[in-house]
């Protein structure tokens, strides 16, 4: 909670009403931003964004398709916003009631 507050992600409000409350529309926050917040950078391999930590990867036919895959992965993570992911699960569970929110 501490790394999504320090990102400006989330808030924390005290009293009765109080909690960890998001600080930004969930439309303005992505997927990609919420994940590398709480893991650090998304890579696919570590190769990706280290290419030194492997000694072939100058050689390495099979590290571009990574990188493509990971340029990928990080692309539709960029455009997928919680208000996405919560529209999604409104979908998947109209019929269960209303959604908890709590974390």
């Amino acid at each position: 909670m501490i790394a999504l507050r320090k990102a400006g992600l989330i808030r924390s409000v005290r009293g009765v009403n109080g909690g960890f409350h998001l600080d930004r529309k969930p439309e303005d926050i992505t997927l990609l931003e919420v994940v590398e917040v709480m893991e650090g950078p998304l890579s696919i391999v570590d190769c990706v964004t280290v290419p030194k930590k492997c000694s072939h990867h100058a050689n390495c036919a099979p590290r571009e398709i990574w990188c493509k895959l990971n340029e990928d992965i990080r692309s539709i993570m960029s455009r997928t916003t919680l208000a996405d992911i919560l529209a999604a699960y409104r979908a998947h569970n109209a019929a269960q009631g209303p959604i908890d929110y709590c974390i």
